[in-house]
């Protein structure tokens, strides 16, 4: 079993790294710009997450839409936001959620979030999310928060109804989140 995480830049990639050392998990770590899809065609990983930045938006979304159907896939931070819109759903900026906020996460429990309390901490660092009117109707919500400006709750995290394709709108490997090991631990053993 081996990870790839595709580094696009941003400033928790490392420590993603660090926490799938800390697991006993083998991860492979390349920046996005360096790898054509056919290059992680060879690879050949069994699993690929993609690391949270807003660079090569463009080429992740083309990854989701070419090995999503096929190869287990996280998404996390920004990666959330390729995953939404490579499954052609509409993002919002949503009022009252700041960037560097500590959230409330409810969850459904699924694979994901098999095991984890719930309620959990979570830290998002993007104001933009999808509201349930504008979810793919291939994507199914796994995780909320509340919104105190917002009648309905904010999206935090979604699954792919027939692809292993998962993404979490905030950052398990932010100081202030909690369960970030479990959560990734479950993405690659669940």
């Amino acid at each position: 079993m081996s990870v790839l995480l595709l580094d696009h830049d941003g400033q928790g990639t490392h420590t993603i790294a660090q926490y799938l050392g800390e697991l006993e998990i083998d991860a492979d770590v390349y920046k996005s710009h360096q790898l054509s899809i056919d290059d992680i065609i060879t690879l050949d990983p069994s699993h690929i997450i993609l690391s949270p930045s807003e660079k090569n938006l463009e080429e992740t979304i083309a990854i989701i839409q070419h090995l999503g159907p096929d190869r287990p896939m996280l998404g996390i931070g920004l990666g959330f936001i390729a995953v939404i819109q490579a499954c052609y759903g509409t993002l919002e900026s949503i009022p009252g959620f700041y960037a560097g906020q500590v959230h409330q996460v409810k969850h459904t429990g699924t694979r994901l979030f098999h095991g984890l309390p719930n309620p959990l901490a979570g830290v998002c660092y993007q104001h933009h999310s999808v509201t349930v009117d504008n979810l793919p109707k291939t994507l199914d919500v796994i995780a909320w928060t509340p919104s105190s400006s917002k009648l309905t709750d904010v999206i935090v995290a979604v699954k792919h109804q027939s692809w292993p394709l998962e993404a979490i709108l905030f950052h398990p490997e932010a100081m202030l989140s909690e369960y970030g090991h479990k959560l990734l631990h479950n993405f690659v053993h669940k």
